[in-house]
């Protein structure tokens, strides 16, 4: 994958505040499967992709799955706010003020990045995914092959 993190290398590690202002640390996440999104409100696609997160996020969670996203708008806090309440989003989501998607190498918006249990890149989407290949791809992180 060119300009990105690489499949298989350490996840960079990051800490930033979640819309309700608690500071979370991917680290924290060591140990179950993560989905990072980075997101936006301007963005359709981004938005179009939101509902099969909290999907995958309500039917997955218990089995090992967190759904994390990057959403990129430090500046616009009660409009992400508002935003993820009127989606019923229950995932949590971090603003990114701090360059965590130019230390992911993102430049397309959605952007996915499925890390493992050790916080290793296992996949990359770059734009929505295909249908039902970021599901698979889950469930393998979680189930195995």
């Amino acid at each position: 994958m060119s300009g990105g993190v690489p499949v298989g290398s350490a996840a960079p590690e990051f800490a930033a505040q979640t819309l309700e202002g608690r500071q979370l640390a991917l680290g924290e996440y060591r140990g179950q499967v993560v989905l990072l999104d980075f997101w936006a409100t301007w963005c359709p696609p981004c938005v179009a992709s939101l509902p099969h997160l909290e999907s995958l996020h309500r039917r997955y969670a218990a089995d090992g799955l967190r759904v994390l996203g990057v959403n990129q708008e430090p500046d616009a806090v009660e409009q992400v706010r508002a935003f993820v309440e009127r989606a019923s989003l229950t995932f949590p989501s971090v603003f990114d003020d701090r360059g965590i998607a130019a230390r992911y190498g993102v430049t397309l918006f959605p952007t996915s990045v499925l890390l493992d249990r050790d916080l290793r890149v296992l996949q990359v989407y770059r734009g929505p995914p295909r249908a039902g290949r970021l599901e698979e791809d889950v469930k393998r992180a979680l189930f195995g092959p």
